[in-house]
């Protein structure tokens, strides 16, 4: 399995979005109180590199 996430600004701050192969696994708010270990977040990468993930998120964040 490929865990990976990114970081998505957005009108309520950044959210970063986790995914493992193609599922998206997590979102989590900045101020997030259960946010996992970052390592368990697998590696940030840049969302043009997970366009998929941010295109699919985009709609359900304000």
């Amino acid at each position: 399995m490929f865990c990976r996430h990114v970081v998505v600004d957005t009108a309520l701050g950044d959210v970063t979005i986790v995914a493992r192969d193609q599922a998206v696994t997590g979102l989590y708010f900045a101020e997030h109180a259960r946010r996992p270990a970052p390592e368990a977040s697998g590696v940030r990468v840049p969302v043009a590199d997970e366009r998929p993930a941010a295109v699919w998120a985009r709609p359900m964040l304000p």
